[in-house]
């Protein structure tokens, strides 16, 4: 039923109702907002129909369901429900994934598998909302995917989750992802993370974890043995999250450690005694653990130390843990000391510092080639941004038009924008923001100035200058919100001369941008969404547009209750 007619039919039972009253009450305009928004939200879903591909339907139900959730949220359900099959891939490849071993290698999803991937995760995140209906899905995905995936999708909803209070459900979750494959390490950040905040918790998951890890066999065949190894270490000794070091588990984690790797070594040395050697470091790393809270162990060790030696190798009882690999680090070391990597280093402390002159001094000895430029970008980076703390934003412009990397000019371009706009410098936020938009069409799109990967394990997106404009307009709308606007419209505009990506689902920028512009200029969003000529992309954004809408109103109503 279009609008018109639910609109007419609305005004005609509240007219009824109300024995001619001239105005309708606020709570039955909050009743006409709903159908409004619900019948725009329906159209949207006609549309998404008739798109092409699998993939694309299940993007444009996705976010068609989020929009309707608190509107009807039944029909949100079916439209994740759909969306999720319209995301699997065939039967032959489903059968290969459910028969995948527990303890397998971990997979790295590219192309298609990529995205599909990223649409189940938008699903789970949104149905997570029902906790009866995410659990059908979760079940869904094991059934028809196996263990592997449902280590991901627990994994990912333990996150969201601890983000939003709710610990039981994130205990759930992780104890469920580690019960798919515990060899896995998804579910390993997810616990620092949680350790950053509420170290007790983290510790019982730590445990459980552990207990779990002794009905799963592992193998060093299969890397299962030494990527739990890997992931225990970073638990329990080098605890981080996004390279801060967070507080180190209590003596009951540390004690079930040593009972866990005594007990693991044994059952290598009846299964396995080849590899006994090979988990020398594994044994000595609970040496410290194992002595001071766990003592009764010593003699356990001591006989399991002595069979994990090569021949000639004398016993080795390790101080902490970083000794464990002194003596393998020293040949590492004395290579190092003997190429450019002493160089790195300095450079690396110099910028630390902030010893900008000494860094491109002894950048400049490098030889030409990529660690030199990236060191060049790196330093280039950090002294604009220090320019930008002392307001010297003449300097820190010089340096910002040197950046090549997008990574890079995202950090640095928002920042000054922001100062000028303090300073109510209109000009200078026009200046900068076109220059900004300049440099990303063209910037290197490599994940970080010293953090490059061979180009042959990169998946190419043809896409990646739509999601550096949109992640610049995100940076620069607190700051400027008509720079936000004009850059969404170069975004628009940029958008419409490819459709690259969207027939596999890709929308290929950050959708975010919309709905944070939404509640501060719709008419200006909507003209942006109006202009884009791919249906698909089309689609997700009015159906973003729709999603603040359908949340505003969801407050209004809730306050008239």
């Amino acid at each position: 039923m279009c609008r018109p007619l639910l609109v007419l039919l609305f005004l005609c039972l509240s007219i009824s109702a109300n024995f001619g009253q001239e105005n309708l009450d606020s709570n039955d305009d909050l009743k006409l907002q709903r159908l409004w928004l619900l019948s725009d939200i329906k159209s949207l879903e006609t549309k998404a129909k008739s798109l092409e591909k699998p993939l694309t339907r299940a993007s444009a139900f996705t976010e068609i369901a989020d929009a309707a959730w608190t509107l009807d949220e039944d029909w949100a359900k079916k439209l994740l429900n759909d969306a999720y099959l319209l995301t699997l891939p065939d039967e032959e490849e489903q059968k290969r994934l459910r028969e995948r071993p527990v303890g397998a290698e971990p997979q790295i999803p590219a192309g298609t598998n990529k995205t599909a991937m990223s649409i189940r995760n938008r699903i789970l995140q949104i149905a997570s909302r029902n906790k009866i209906f995410v659990n059908q899905l979760l079940q869904l995905a094991t059934d028809k995917l196996g263990s592997y995936d449902a280590h991901l999708n627990n994994s990912l909803l333990a996150g969201q989750a601890f983000s939003q209070g709710e610990k039981e459900a994130t205990r759930g979750f992780i104890l469920q992802a580690l019960r798919s494959d515990p060899t896995q390490g998804t579910v390993v950040s997810v616990i620092n993370e949680i350790a950053a905040r509420d170290r007790t918790f983290a510790d019982e998951l730590i445990i459980q974890y552990l207990d779990i890890l002794r009905t799963v066999p592992l193998s060093y065949q299969n890397r299962s043995l030494l990527r739990v190894q890997v992931f225990l270490e970073s638990l329990i000794f080098f605890p981080s999250v996004f390279g801060q070091q967070v507080s180190l588990p209590d003596p009951a984690v540390l004690k079930a450690y040593s009972y866990f790797v005594i007990d693991r070594i044994k059952q290598i040395q009846q299964q396995d005694p080849d590899s006994l050697q090979r988990a020398r470091s594994f044994l000595l790393s609970a040496w410290q653990p194992l002595r001071n809270f766990a003592p009764e162990l010593i003699g356990e060790f001591s006989s399991l130390e002595l069979k994990t030696r090569k021949p000639g190798e004398e016993a080795f009882y390790p101080k902490n843990f970083e000794e464990i690999y002194q003596k393998a680090n020293e040949k590492r070391v004395q290579k190092s000391q003997e190429s450019n990597q002493s160089n790195f280093a300095e450079i690396n402390s110099a910028i630390n510092k902030s010893e900008f002159d000494k860094a491109r001094r002894l950048i400049d000895k490098l030889s030409d080639g990529s660690q030199k430029n990236q060191f060049l970008e790196m330093v280039n980076t950090q002294e604009a941004l220090n320019f930008i703390k002392k307001g010297n934003l003449v300097s820190a412009d010089i340096l910002a038009q040197r950046l090549k990397k997008s990574v890079s000019i995202l950090k640095v371009y928002p920042a000054i924008i922001k100062v000028c706009a303090e300073n109510e410098d209109r000009t200078c936020v026009t200046v900068l923001g076109n220059q900004a938009m300049k440099q990303l069409k063209n910037a290197d799109n490599t994940l970080s100035p010293l953090t490059d990967i061979p180009s042959s394990l990169i998946d190419k997106n043809p896409t990646q200058p739509l999601v550096n404009l949109s992640k610049l307009s995100l940076a620069v709308a607190p700051s400027d919100e008509n720079l936000a606007l004009n850059i969404l419209d170069e975004m628009v505009d940029t958008a419409n001369k490819s459709d690259d990506g969207t027939e596999n689902g890709l929308v290929g920028f950050d959708v975010e941008i919309f709905r944070k512009l939404t509640s501060k200029n719709e008419i200006r969003v909507r003209q942006a969404a109006t202009n884009l000529q791919n249906p698909l992309r089309q689609t997700v954004v009015f159906a973003a547009i729709y999603q603040v809408k359908a949340k505003a109103l969801n407050n209004k109503i809730k306050k008239k209750m």
